[in-house]
């Protein structure tokens, strides 16, 4: 069965990527991890996208939590420094306003999906 949300995660991914980078996530960064470099910025990032796409593209719910998961666990990378530094952490906003309510989301639909189908 195609869902779109998956290809939603994709385009959040890439909101979410663009915000850490035009909004200085890895200046940020280095002062938690000083070896930290735009390259392993770059690479991550790249990697995560492309796990969202091949999740889109194959559509297998257990994929698809794997990269609910990730998001979700991204969001409480951003939330918990913000916290404890008191300073935005760059990728915080689309976090907090996508990352969790589409994660949240996606767990309930292939739980339902899960339920309704013995194939899984």
């Amino acid at each position: 069965m195609f869902s779109v949300l998956p290809w939603i995660v994709v385009a959040i991914a890439i909101l979410h990527v663009l915000e850490e980078y035009f909004f200085g996530w890895l200046t940020w960064a280095k002062e938690f991890v000083p070896t930290v470099k735009l390259s392993h910025f770059i690479v991550i990032n790249a990697l995560f996208i492309a796990l969202c796409t091949v999740s889109a593209i194959i559509q297998n719910p257990f994929l698809m939590l794997s990269v609910y998961a990730l998001i979700l666990v991204n969001a409480f990378v951003h939330i918990g420094p913000t916290i404890l530094k008191r300073k935005y952490s760059p990728g915080l906003v689309s976090a907090l306003i996508l990352y969790i309510p589409v994660a949240i989301y996606g767990y309930l639909v292939i739980s339902t999906q899960i339920e309704l189908n013995t194939n899984y």
